[in-house]
């Protein structure tokens, strides 16, 4: 190849890339929030859950007078 091709590549291949790049990074750093907010709410409801089993159980063994 001839230096004036190479020259081109090399300065217009970054240009083509860089939104390419950029809209990959937009759409897996979206995903990556989408996934640690649906482990906060999972995590959030299995600890209300848990909570609620807890209360649960204490109330049913303050009904019965063992304790």
């Amino acid at each position: 190849m001839e230096w004036q091709i190479i020259l081109v590549l090399v300065v217009i291949a970054p240009l083509v890339l860089f939104p390419v790049v950029f809209i990959w990074y937009v759409n897996i750093a979206g995903f990556y929030t989408m996934l640690r907010e649906r482990r906060k709410e999972k995590a959030a409801a299995k600890e209300r859950i848990g909570v609620v089993a807890y209360q649960h159980q204490a109330g049913a063994t303050a009904g019965t007078g063992k304790h």
